[in-house]
């Protein structure tokens, strides 16, 4: 014989929509992003949350354009921005620093990160605290620290600790 079945008593949830406490007077932050022009060149975009107010973070206008720009990383303050990019003049990858929210235009302005030696970057990550950079750069035959054999270039992994500039 074939088993009846009874159907389980569901009820009927009524949806309710609230926002919780720690989000009502959250801070909305500005959104960077990359943009890729039709030359391809690349830049640095920071823009409001509600579209309003983009401007133009690297490169600055004198400058040569930037073929490549990576590896976006916000200290956890979110004063400071760190990003990786490649200038189409020189081909080479360093690392850089923009703090954006600084009331003096001088101190808005991109700059290379005070005291990491000039490698071809590819990659850097900030530690949770905001204090380490870890990098993986690559070290060509002739570069301080260079342990390969040949001619080729190396990947390395370096930690920069952004407090002592070492």
């Amino acid at each position: 014989t074939m088993p009846t079945s009874t159907p389980m008593p569901t009820s009927t949830p009524t949806p309710t929509a609230t926002i919780r406490p720690e989000f009502r007077s959250a801070k909305v932050y500005p959104i960077a992003f990359v943009s890729e022009a039709a030359d391809r060149s690349e830049s640095l975009q920071l823009i409001n949350a509600d579209g309003s107010g983009q401007r133009t973070l690297f490169p600055a206008n004198t400058d040569p354009l930037a073929s490549l720009i990576l590896d976006l990383a916000w200290s956890p303050d979110g004063k400071t921005m760190y990003f990786i990019a490649e200038l189409s003049k020189t081909y080479a990858r360093r690392a850089y620093q923009v703090t954006p929210f600084e009331a003096d235009p001088e101190k808005q302005a991109y700059s290379a990160i005070d005291g990491l030696p000039n490698f071809d970057y590819d990659s850097l990550i900030l530690s949770p605290d905001g204090r380490y950079m870890a990098l993986i750069y690559s070290l060509h035959p002739g570069d301080e620290g260079y342990l390969g054999t040949g001619d080729s270039a190396h990947l390395s992994l370096g930690i920069f600790d952004l407090n002592t500039r070492v």
